[in-house]
C-alpha cells in the first residue's frame, strides 16, 4: 500500500465518521426497546413463577413426608418397648416417645403449619394411629371419625375440593388394643 492510497483511505474514513455512517452517535436505548424488554421479561416471569411455586411446594411436602416417616418409626418403637402406642395428643403437641415430632414454634415445620398425632380407640378391641400434616393453611380437614380413614399403613393425601385441602396422612394402620 503506497502513500497516496493510505491518504485516500484516511480521507474516506473521516468522511464516514463525520456523516455518522461508521459509528452512529447512539447514547442509549429507545423507549420502545426498553418497553419490549420489560414486556418480554414480564411474560417469561408470569410463565416461570407458578412452576417455581409448584417446585417449592413439592419440596416442602417431601420434607413433611420424611418427618412423618421418622415419627411413625418412633411410634412403632414406642409400641414395641411399651406394648401400646403413645396416647392421643392435641394438634402441635409432641407425643410421649416421639422425639422427631416438630412443633410449629420450632420453625422446623414446612409452611409453618402443624402436625397432629391421632391415636383413636373407636371400639373396645380396635384402634388406629395416624399422623396428619395440616398442609399450607394449617387447618385440619381430615375427619376424626369412629372408623379409620385409612386402615392400611402408608402415606395418603387427603384432598377436599371444597376446603381446598391437601393434608398428608401417615396411617400406621389398625391394631387390636
Amino acid at each position: 500500500m503506497n502513500k497516496s492510497s493510505c491518504i485516500r483511505l484516511l480521507y474516506r474514513l473521516s468522511i464516514l465518521e463525520r456523516s455518522n455512517l461508521l459509528l452512529p452517535n447512539s447514547s442509549g436505548f429507545t423507549l420502545l426497546e426498553m418497553l419490549i424488554v420489560v414486556i418480554i421479561t414480564g411474560i417469561l416471569s408470569a410463565i416461570a413463577f407458578p412452576n417455581l411455586i409448584k417446585v417449592v411446594d413439592k419440596f416442602h411436602y417431601g420434607e413433611a413426608k420424611t418427618k412423618m416417616n421418622c415419627m411413625a418409626k418412633q411410634a412403632y418403637a414406642f409400641k414395641l418397648e411399651n406394648g401400646y402406642f403413645p396416647p392421643d395428643q392435641y394438634r402441635d403437641v409432641k407425643p410421649v416417645g416421639i422425639d422427631c415430632f416438630s412443633v410449629q414454634s420450632s420453625g422446623d415445620v414446612p409452611f409453618n403449619s402443624k402436625y397432629d398425632y391421632d391415636m383413636r380407640v373407636p371400639s373396645t378391641n380396635t384402634c388406629y394411629v395416624q399422623i396428619v400434616f395440616l398442609d399450607k393453611n394449617g387447618e385440619k380437614e381430615v375427619p376424626n371419625g369412629s372408623n379409620a380413614l385409612y386402615p392400611t399403613a402408608g402415606i395418603y393425601e387427603y384432598s377436599d375440593i371444597q376446603a381446598s385441602s391437601d393434608d398428608l396422612v401417615f396411617s400406621l394402620g389398625t391394631f387390636t388394643c
